[in-house]
């Protein structure tokens, strides 16, 4: 909740109010990437909260920043997984 210089955030709305102060702190652009990134869609204050709603812009710009740990994760995934002798398949998630 925004109320003049006092912002809160509590329950169900914090995130909500989250993306909202990343906004005011850092613009539309930094708070649409975060909230692509938690996945956060039920009535966003915009529509970024999935890669299939997300604009092509910042999809690109947070599959960028995550590239790093994702390949990470895979790695320890496909390695994790031949241990077990569980067949994967190479494919994008998103």
């Amino acid at each position: 909740m925004i109320d003049g210089k006092v912002v809160s955030a509590a329950g169900v709305t914090a995130a909500d109010d989250g993306v909202q102060v990343a906004a005011l702190l850092h613009g539309d652009r930094v708070a649409q990437e975060i909230q692509l990134q938690i996945q956060y869609a039920p009535e966003p204050p915009f529509n970024s909260g999935t890669p299939a709603s997300a604009p092509p812009e910042i999809l690109a710009a947070a599959r960028s920043a995550n590239r790093e740990i994702t390949e990470a994760r895979l790695t320890t995934a496909k390695r994790i997984a031949a241990r077990l002798g569980v067949v994967t398949e190479n494919r994008q998630v998103d």
